[in-house]
């Protein structure tokens, strides 16, 4: 079996990840449900990451952007008209 490097894209996520889940032990915000702390934290990441995505699609359907593309599914993805 061959390991390949992650990309930087997949660096940030686990790095976003990792902080949501530190944040989320350090408050025991995981008891009540008794979900691991890393899954929480992946849901939130994808959580923010699909509100982008839609924030960003809605902002095309408005012409409030100069890109036809469609949006990323990252955290950092902007609306402000930007070229990404």
């Amino acid at each position: 079996m061959t390991l390949t490097q992650p990309t930087p894209e997949q660096l940030e996520r686990m790095l976003i990840i990792e902080e949501f889940s530190h944040v989320i032990n350090s408050h025991s915000l995981e008891n009540e449900s008794g979900t691991p702390d890393y899954v929480l934290g992946a849901y939130l990441y994808d959580c923010l990451s699909a509100y982008n995505r839609a924030s960003r699609d809605r902002a095309l359907h408005r012409g409030e952007l100069k890109t036809d593309k469609p949006a990323e599914y990252v955290i950092k993805g902007d609306c402000d008209g930007g070229s990404n």
